[in-house]
């Protein structure tokens, strides 16, 4: 007896009657589980895991769904066991709960993840168990973080210009009777070295304004196309006998790096002031390396970056093995008048200035330090798109200072 053609309707019909079914509702709910782009698992009440998706296994570093769950005990991702436990007992006190919490990954680095728990009834166990989402929420975080440091270097930065330009008028018009006097005083009296020492502080006072300036962009530039190896190498032959025996100076120049448009004076007091951070964090000695090189950026790394904008950039960084920063520090050491030197070692507009200078170019900072270890200093300027007047890194290389 021949079998009735099937036909794609009645297959349509019965596929949908199959879903209706408890099991059908059961196998798509799980389809819709395992491929959802957020972590879920379940676990006991006591925090042991029963199961769990790709996607959670993906987000903490495992291979696979059965390679996380013999991590067992939930306790062991997060980077703060008593937080899961806060967590488990307010969904048991009040039926669900959602908090923000920091995860450790099978490599040992760190996530930071926003976890929704919900108190519910395993059928097939006939228990209690935790339905939890996670969703990995770093990316967020740091963009929200570096928004928030933008708005507060922004507001710092019109502060700081407004006060400085009126400062700046006020110390020119000191300048200016202090002059007066030093004519009308007998040279070689005491009223004659007075007022020299007046127009000697008030010509530091000066220079700090004009830095504070610098911080707020406020600073009028004379821009030219220039290679930054060639200026590397200009600044660290004036700093080899500022930074001190004790230093090992290092530079590796990167080859064939993209013209910049920058004030070459401003690019310099950059440097300086990167190096000699460096070397004040090394009161024992240590290493300085100091590094150019090519970068570019898409729009993905740009929407973490705010001050960033897509294209080609050079780069120069500033290595040291120094005492390091914790994360609290890292968080201010662009803030004018912030430090950590001793009272009367250091003003704190160092690196402010540095900030400043590489805003006002385009460009953006980049810093990784860690206590014990030493920091990294990296400046980004955007490529100008002119070409090479000289082949600078032959230059370079030739002239490397061997501190």
């Amino acid at each position: 007896m021949r079998r009735p053609r099937e036909s794609p309707i009645r297959n349509a019909i019965e596929t949908k009657r199959a879903e209706e079914t408890p099991r059908g509702r059961e196998a798509r709910f799980r389809a819709l589980v395992k491929n959802a782009g957020y972590g879920i698992c379940w676990a006991t009440p006591e925090g042991e895991l029963i199961d769990a998706n790709a996607a959670l296994a993906a987000m903490l570093g495992h291979d696979s769904v059965g390679e996380l769950l013999k991590v067992r005990d939930t306790r062991e991702i997060y980077c703060d066991p008593s937080a899961r436990d806060e967590l488990f007992s307010e969904c048991r006190k009040s039926g669900r709960t959602e908090a923000t919490v920091d995860w450790k990954r099978k490599d040992g680095s760190t996530i930071n993840v926003r976890v929704r728990c919900r108190w519910t009834l395993d059928a097939e166990r006939g228990s209690e168990r935790i339905e939890m989402t996670a969703e990995d929420s770093t990316e967020r975080m740091v963009m929200e973080r570096q928004l928030l440091q933008g708005q507060k270097f922004e507001a710092i930065g019109q502060l700081a210009g407004g006060i400085a330009h009126d400062l700046n008028n006020m110390i020119g018009a000191i300048l200016g009777w202090v002059d007066l006097g030093i004519e009308e005083a007998e040279a070689g009296s005491h009223l004659h070295r007075y007022f020299t020492k007046v127009r000697r502080q008030a010509e530091r006072a000066t220079a700090l304004m004009r830095q504070l300036l610098a911080f707020a962009s406020k600073q009028v530039l004379e821009p030219r196309d220039m290679d930054l190896n060639e200026s590397v190498i200009e600044t660290l032959s004036l700093l080899e006998k500022v930074i001190g025996g004790n230093i090992k100076v290092q530079v590796n120049l990167g080859p064939d790096l993209p013209v910049v448009r920058a004030d070459p004076t401003q690019i310099e007091q950059v440097l300086m002031n990167l190096c000699i951070n460096a070397r004040d964090a090394m009161p024992e000695g240590g290493s300085l390396i100091v590094e150019t090189s090519n970068a570019a950026f898409d729009e993905h790394f740009c929407e973490l970056q705010p001050t960033a904008r897509p294209g080609r950039y050079a780069a120069v960084s500033v290595m040291d093995t120094g005492i390091g920063m914790d994360e609290a520090t890292l968080d201010r050491i662009f803030e004018p008048f912030f430090t950590t030197k001793d009272v009367g070692k250091g003003t704190g507009i160092g690196l402010a200035t540095v900030y400043g200078v590489v805003r006002q170019h385009g460009g953006f900072m980049h810093v990784y330090s860690e206590p014990g270890v030493g920091s990294t200093f990296r400046a980004y300027f955007p490529a100008s798109g002119a070409e090479k007047a000289s082949p600078a890194h032959a230059l370079a290389c030739a002239r490397k200072p061997t501190t």
